[in-house]
């Protein structure tokens, strides 16, 4: 497991600095999971930090997994690990994602990547739109938020754009 986790750390700062995003659950469980929550908190935290501390990192990650054995310094004994499996990471776009499975429940968790911001006219050209269709969207309120309302106009960050043309293909096919 501290292979794993140390390959997907690896991975994860190759892809850049992340940010949690959101955990998201399927089949429907448990909307919360503290243990789940706090393993993607220190999972990003210990991705952005330097090689040594990863290696560190990588020894306390895997006490969140099923089979690993940790030192309980309240109990002054060996104890299990945690409850969680581990599934697989992947790294897309501007998306680091890691699953994971507790019970018969699998979380996505899934990290961005600090990305570029775009104006109106970068939007729409990422989108193949003619701006005035973005401008549109927006005054409809069925585009994404801007992070921003700077003098130029709304800014977003291009992982937003992209998720929104995503779901607006997906729309479209139904």
């Amino acid at each position: 497991m501290k292979r794993t986790i140390a390959e997907a750390l690896k991975a994860a700062k190759a892809a850049g600095e992340i940010y949690l995003d959101k955990i998201i659950l399927s089949p429907l469980g448990p909307a919360f999971e503290a243990e789940v929550a706090e393993f993607a908190i220190n999972f990003a935290t210990a991705a952005r930090s330097d090689e040594r501390t990863q290696a560190a990192a990588a020894v306390q990650l895997s006490f969140f997994f099923k089979g690993e054995k940790k030192l309980s310094f309240i109990e002054g004994e060996i104890a299990a690990g945690g409850a969680l499996e581990w599934v697989s990471y992947t790294s897309y776009s501007n998306k680091f994602q890691i699953n994971v499975k507790k019970a018969e429940n699998l979380y996505s968790i899934i990290y961005h990547k600090p990305d570029e911001l775009l104006g109106v006219k970068e939007a729409s050209e990422l989108l193949g739109w003619d701006p005035r269709r973005v401008s549109t969207y927006r005054s409809r309120g069925t585009f994404p938020e801007p992070i921003a309302e700077l003098a130029m106009g709304p800014v977003w960050y291009r992982w937003q754009i992209e998720e929104f043309a995503e779901g607006y293909k997906y729309e479209a096919d139904e």
